[in-house]
């Protein structure tokens, strides 16, 4: 008998040694109040082995139960806990605290309609509860019915008109309804309880762009307060480079994603919005290298793939741009933007019948862009289709009347087929909207001169010349003219010769 009694304490005292329980405790009260020790300390294995031994002993207790749910939710032991609050709910069925921690334990595994079931019994025994109203916004929002998130919300301020979890709940509700005046409302009412808090401002510096559209001052402040309260907040620092990109302040916003960077590196939306920047910059070869970093990250971040084909076209290098776009037609080929980028990419690479497909596609489902007209124009013009060709800078221009490319194409098309006059007033148009482009005085020249007016034939080689002095095709060109001009017009006063 002495032996077994010696085996059983043996035994006892590896299961308090694995626990870290030490030597016996009194009664299961004792275990369940040192779990509740070792959970306010975050030593959650140990709060799970002192709540199953309190178990053990009283296994009709609910709290002990629900006490081991909550150290099995901080373990991310969702199954374990999910059993053990039902399991408190099953032995005290009005037991509100159950009720809400298994609620909660759905919303985490993404059951919000259990969730909000679990909820609303929670709310039957305690109603007036501002934690259990802000939870059920949360789910509410997570599917994605924000006047009933709103609803939830506004009952969790009445309750506690300074919980400021649920004034900023509703704010981050306000604002994907669009309602971004009344966001900045309940982000302000969440200052003013509590000023130091870094989201607060945040979200507020986020909604504030949305109110004041295109005025950029009121976010960059809130996001600038926000990091200075939290400096290893990236996201602060992202918005806020995004918001200096929409002010054209592209180092600002290079700085900022650099430091977003740096505080979160796995983050693929950080080299994204970089290499946006860079190539606003026209630092193509940077913006390359930050989309190729953020499709390390994240294979299917189509807008990368579509930013990196834009980037590849700003350094001319065609093929790896039609690359990028076809993959990116890949991931999404309902983006139909998508033929267009590439039906110009094939044009730069002089594949004119596969621009001319891509363009067709695009046009089938969008027939109001002047951009897709004017790339089936330069294919055609290509192609010594002239009449096409015109016809098609014809539509872009009746879509853009301001395109000066279209213009210009269609004067380059009218010169092909011997229609100097029109294809001057084409030019004329182009050079009113980019009066130092040296390219389309050239062309304006030649016109001139094939409809016998040689001086403003030379008038705009001069013009030329002036924008690209070292351009010997143009300085011969003058040579010509001015030999001409020598013998049509010796005594012109107009001639500086």
């Amino acid at each position: 008998m002495k032996r077994i009694i010696l085996i059983l304490s043996f035994l006892l005292g590896i299961v308090f040694s694995a626990s870290g329980a030490g030597p016996d405790l009194p009664d299961a009260k004792a275990y369940n109040k040192r779990g509740l020790e070792k959970l306010a300390k975050k030593e959650y294995d140990n709060a799970v082995a002192d709540f199953s031994i309190a178990i053990k002993l009283e296994p009709a207790t609910a709290v002990y139960y629900k006490n081991r749910g909550d150290a099995r939710f901080f373990k991310q032991d969702y199954e374990g806990q999910l059993a053990d609050y039902s399991r408190a709910i099953e032995l005290n069925s009005r037991y509100s605290d159950a009720y809400f921690s298994r609620g909660r334990a759905w919303f985490r595994k993404g059951e919000y309609d259990k969730a909000l079931a679990d909820y609303f019994r929670a709310l039957e025994n305690d109603p007036k509860q501002a934690v259990i109203q802000n939870q059920m916004g949360l789910a509410w929002q997570q599917k994605g019915d924000f006047d009933k998130a709103i609803e939830a919300f506004t009952k969790a301020i009445e309750a506690d008109p300074k919980f400021t979890a649920a004034l900023d709940n509703r704010g981050n509700a306000f604002s994907q309804k669009g309602e971004y005046e009344k966001a900045v409302i309940d982000f302000t009412r969440s200052l003013e309880i509590d000023p130091q808090f870094a989201q607060f401002y945040y979200n507020r510096g986020v909604a504030w762009y949305q109110v004041y559209e295109n005025d950029e001052d009121q976010a960059i402040a809130d996001l600038s307060k926000a990091i200075e309260l939290n400096p290893k907040f990236a996201k602060a620092y992202k918005f806020r480079g995004l918001r200096w990109h929409s002010k054209k302040n592209y180092g600002q916003a290079i700085n900022d994603l650099t430091k977003a960077i740096e505080l979160e590196p796995k983050d693929p939306e950080h080299y994204f919005y970089r290499g946006n920047a860079l190539s606003s910059q026209g630092n193509f070869e940077r913006a390359i290298k930050d989309y190729t970093a953020a499709l390390e990250l994240d294979p299917r971040l189509f807008n990368a793939y579509r930013n990196r084909g834009l980037a590849w076209e700003g350094r001319e290098e065609y093929r790896n741009a039609v690359k990028d776009y076809s993959w990116a037609l890949e991931l999404n080929p309902r983006e139909v933007d998508l033929y267009l980028k590439r039906g110009h990419a094939f044009n730069g690479l002089k594949e004119y019948d596969r621009a001319l497909d891509d363009f067709n596609k695009y046009l089938e489902k969008k027939t109001d862009n002047a951009e897709a007209y004017y790339g089936r124009g330069v294919a055609f013009s290509a192609k010594y289709d002239f009449e096409k060709a015109i016809a098609n800078y014809s539509r872009a221009l009746e879509l853009n009347p301001n395109h000066f490319r279209a213009y210009r194409g269609r004067g380059t098309a009218r010169h092909a087929r011997r229609e100097y006059e029109k294809a001057i007033d084409d030019f004329s148009k182009a050079l009113e909207m980019e009066p130092f482009d040296a390219g389309v005085y050239y062309s304006r020249s030649i016109d001139f001169e094939k409809t016998g007016e040689y001086v403003k034939a030379f008038q705009d080689i001069q013009k030329a010349l002036i924008f690209e002095p070292a351009n010997s095709e143009y300085r011969n060109r003058l040579e010509k003219l001015k030999a001409i001009l020598k013998k049509l017009e010796p005594h012109n006063p107009l001639l500086p010769f």
